[in-house]
């Protein structure tokens, strides 16, 4: 996902994406942001067309939980979405996939 610098206020946007996703029909991630951290979660920007229909929530320790299916399979090859989130205290952390809840 790389690294992002930031200051306090500002809008960081973390990038999702497949390389060469050939004849996916279903997407299941989920997301820690840095625990015990101060990151407001805005929204998703720049969504893929194709994920239309995708479910997405949030919790309050910054757990974001992503579903999308299709009947039809579809191809991905780059950025999908793209999280949105404020700065509201000092950090240095990364994000961390939850490999058990993902897909």
């Amino acid at each position: 996902m790389g690294t992002r610098h930031s200051c306090v206020d500002d809008t960081v946007s973390v990038p999702i994406g497949i390389i060469n996703g050939q004849g996916i029909s279903a997407i299941s991630l989920n997301l820690q942001a840095p625990p015990n951290t101060s990151l407001q979660f805005l929204g998703i920007d720049s969504l893929d067309i194709n994920l239309s229909t995708a479910q997405y929530s949030v919790n309050a320790v910054n757990l974001f939980a992503f579903a999308w299916f299709d009947l039809n399979p579809v191809n991905f090859n780059g950025n999908l979405l793209y999280l949105k989130f404020k700065v509201l205290t000092p950090i240095v952390d990364s994000f961390r996939w939850d490999v058990n809840n993902s897909e």
